[in-house]
């Protein structure tokens, strides 16, 4: 008798494992289990065990040697269904119930869903959800994008009744937001919290410290989340291994790509989640990735893929644009802007802040000579007009939106750094992308790092083409079969006139002056021929005048809502407040 049983794995990776027992050991048997490549033999029962997807391989095989019995794994879940309760702040839509209920009814598991669909939200309802069924403590908010902690601050507060907590932040007494060291933090974490949320980036975790507080500290949290997990899959790396320290009832771990080079990349959040073993990446690695045996370490091709997907699809929720359907009489799929709060690393904001203390006129006699002097040298690629306020404006506006513009220095762009990793996001899902800035200079930066960083091939169209390369460039990304997916523009060269239906997303590195101009320029893409929704990010740096022209655009359009559409709901007239004095908000 041959018995086949399928049960947790031991020794391999995946949701279950096929153990299989001769009661007379026949070695071609073995040799022919061994042919398969993935095998664990346990000398103690003298079972072997293999992966499942080879079940038909096996029982074609083993029959014409004895009589086979084989137990499959009752994989039944717990039949007590848990749904959603509270009324939340903001009404979520019904693939953010399902994920809602998805989280109450899977403690740990990964949320996939394409970029768009309120990950954030749904997390953050999640919580509160378990706050009233399971009298949850804190939550805990880990982005692995640390530039993102202020927008998960502002998004919480928009959609959410409970408060914040962002790990080590403080404003000045200017108005202007710092960041503490370590220390600071770890002293936090060891007093109780009356926050319910707690947000902090994943490079805190690289201070044991850090993790101690958070393990030992008098702050319960029931729940933690990753946002943007696929940034910390280096499983080798410090903050990685770290994170596998942290434990929680509930475990969220958020991405839109979670397989960014191979299948190597899902083995943390698996970990993470407890639906992997820790230790077991030499293991997951043979498993899934044939390696080259004249090269340590090199992958040739991939296998044993079904095994993964059917472990995922245990463990994930996964969503794409397609589940926002939309009634077909109408003109146009809807639209949604989402607005995200960027922080810049401290280059950044030293140089934006030297710019800014200049443009306000917080200097004066000596200090702002010196300030005047250093800035000369330090922007080595453009002229400064020290008396020009206009001008100043303008250099305010790049400083935020990509220093590179003004400097040789290495200074980083928080903006093009999240760009990046959304325009990745939005390729792996298979949609296109068109990204606008009022300057050429960002673009063209951002199309040598996709190309250099991730292998994309991009469309660019500024004042430097001519109408007719503009025109091929329209055509070629218009084309269904079009391998090229991103297209950079700047709003003056493409921000009327032309048609570029085929994109879902828009990303605005930097926002015009006039609400018109914004308008017009994601209208190229949400127009008639639009066949999808359509989703446009504004990235915006937090206390920097991306805020002030972001608040001119809001309230030019609730003006020409008000003047020429007859809108009068209460989004607009919040928007106008004084600037119209007959109008109550």
């Amino acid at each position: 008798m041959i018995y086949i049983t399928e049960d947790r794995p031991e020794k391999l990776v995946g949701i279950s494992s096929l153990f299989i027992y001769v009661d007379k050991p026949n070695i071609e048997i073995t040799n022919f289990i061994k042919s398969l490549g993935t095998y664990q033999i346990n000398e103690t029962t003298k079972e072997i065990e293999v992966p499942t997807n080879q079940l038909a391989k096996l029982l074609d095989f083993l029959v014409y040697f004895d009589d086979v019995v084989f137990d499959a794994l009752d994989y039944n879940e717990n039949s007590n269904f848990k749904k959603m309760e509270v009324e939340h702040k903001t009404p979520p839509l019904p693939h953010q119930v399902e994920g809602i209920e998805y989280g109450l009814n899977h403690p740990n598991f990964l949320l996939l869903d394409a970029p768009g669909l309120g990950k954030t939200m749904q997390a953050t309802y999640l919580a509160e959800e378990l706050k009233k069924q399971e009298g949850l403590e804190h939550c805990l908010v880990i982005c692995c994008v640390a530039s993102l902690r202020t927008n998960w601050s502002r998004e919480i507060d928009k959609h959410s009744l409970e408060d914040c907590l962002l790990l080590g932040a403080r404003f000045t007494r200017t108005g202007n937001l710092v960041w503490d060291g370590i220390p600071k933090r770890v002293e936090q974490l060891s007093q109780p919290i009356k926050e319910f949320f707690i947000v902090t980036n994943i490079e805190s975790l690289r201070n044991a410290k850090i993790i101690e507080a958070i393990k030992k500290g008098p702050n319960k949290i029931g729940m933690i989340v990753v946002d943007e997990i696929h940034k910390a899959s280096g499983y080798n790396s410090q903050q990685g291994l770290n994170l596998l320290e942290l434990d929680a009832p509930h475990k969220v771990a958020m991405t839109g790509t979670l397989i960014t080079k191979n299948p190597l990349s899902a083995y943390l959040p698996l970990v993470w989640i407890g639906k992997e073993r820790k230790r077991s990446v030499t293991k997951f690695k043979n498993t899934y990735c044939e390696l080259d045996p004249n090269t340590l370490g090199r992958i040739l091709s991939f296998k044993n893929l079904d095994i993964l997907k059917n472990q995922l699809a245990t463990c994930s929720l996964r969503r794409t644009i397609d589940v926002l359907d939309f009634d077909e009489d109408k003109k146009l799929p809807p639209i949604k802007f989402i607005d995200e709060y960027l922080d810049m690393d401290i280059k950044q904001k030293e140089f934006y802040d030297e710019f800014e203390k200049l443009a306000n006129g917080e200097e004066e006699g000596k200090a702002k000579s010196d300030l005047k002097k250093n800035l000369k040298k330090e922007c080595d690629l453009v002229k400064l007009h020290m008396g020009d306020q206009r001008a100043l404006m303008i250099r305010l506006i790049q400083a935020s939106t990509c220093p590179s513009m003004l400097t040789t220095l290495d200074i980083p762009s928080c903006k093009i750094d999240r760009a990046l990793d959304l325009i990745e996001e939005i390729v792996d899902n298979e949609n296109k992308v068109v990204v606008f800035s009022s300057f050429k200079n960002p673009l063209y930066n951002l199309q040598q790092r996709l190309k250099k960083e991730k292998g994309f091939e991009c469309i660019v169209a500024t004042g430097d083409q001519s109408d007719q390369e503009i025109i091929n460039s329209i055509n070629e990304f218009q084309s269904a079969n079009s391998k090229c997916k991103i297209f950079l523009a700047t709003t003056q060269k493409m921000g009327t006139g032309f048609t570029l239906t085929e994109a879902s997303y828009v990303i605005f590195l930097d926002l015009p002056w006039n609400e018109v101009d914004y308008s017009q320029a994601w209208g190229r893409v949400h127009r008639i021929g639009c066949k999808h929704p359509v989703f446009v990010y504004n990235l915006m740096c937090e206390d920097t005048i991306d805020m002030a022209i972001s608040r001119v655009v809001y309230r030019k359009g609730a003006l020409s809502k008000y003047i020429v559409d007859n809108v009068e709901d209460s989004v607009v007239t919040k928007a106008l407040g004084r600037m119209v004095s007959d109008i109550k908000p």
